[in-house]
């Protein structure tokens, strides 16, 4: 068995995923070669800026026009929506592989084990509850705190937890979560107690 170094995986994998190293060509033939090195787009409904999909694909080739997309999809079909860990546009070179999926599902043998199912309901459910208790806190608190509370509780949770299953963080997590902390302590002072603390002034002076 070869064995490779962290740093090694680490860049590895970062260079898998198109973060690193030289970017393909913004035209077609560049983005299906992102989308093989990646396996799949994934597709969000979500969409302030541009559709996650674009995102992805302008963050690995650079500026290029979403025609070159859609004709991979919907014209020379290498690309199709499909299933993959989620709702993603994938190879059509794969579709053996999803259509294995495809049937399974149709025959009904592709289903939630009750454990499974028991942990996404359970799930669900203290997620719509800390949602609504969210929410009601802005409404009947001070925003400056119950947003900083909750960012920093969505951080420390999941350290903590790893602490215990996966062992002690790194350093540099620790870090991060002691500057979360520092950041909830300055947003959540009394308006005007900063003021003499940091200014645009300040911070202006200080980058000369």
């Amino acid at each position: 068995m070869r064995t490779i170094s962290a740093q090694t995986a680490r860049r590895l994998a970062i260079t898998r995923q198109r973060l690193a190293g030289p970017s393909s060509k913004p035209n077609a033939d560049g983005i299906l070669d992102v989308v093989r090195d990646l396996g799949c787009l994934q597709l969000d409904p979500t969409s302030v800026v541009a559709p996650s999909h674009q995102l992805v694909v302008f963050s690995r080739v650079g500026p290029y026009q979403r025609k070159h997309l859609e004709t991979l999809l919907w014209e020379e079909r290498q690309l199709f929506e499909g299933w993959a860990h989620a709702a993603s546009i994938v190879l059509t070179e794969h579709y053996p592989i999803h259509r294995w999926i495809m049937r399974r599902y149709a025959a009904g043998k592709w289903s939630w084990t009750p454990r499974a199912l028991a942990w996404a309901c359970a799930a669900g459910l203290v997620g719509g509850l800390a949602l609504a208790a969210f929410y009601r806190a802005l409404a009947i608190g001070k925003m400056g705190i119950g947003a900083p509370v909750t960012s920093v509780l969505t951080a420390g949770v999941p350290v903590v937890v790893a602490a215990f299953t996966q062992g002690l963080p790194q350093p540099i997590q620790v870090a991060g979560l002691l500057l979360a902390l520092a950041a909830l302590w300055l947003m959540s002072r009394p308006d005007g107690t900063l003021s003499n603390c940091i200014t645009f002034e300040w911070l202006t002076t200080r980058s000369i």
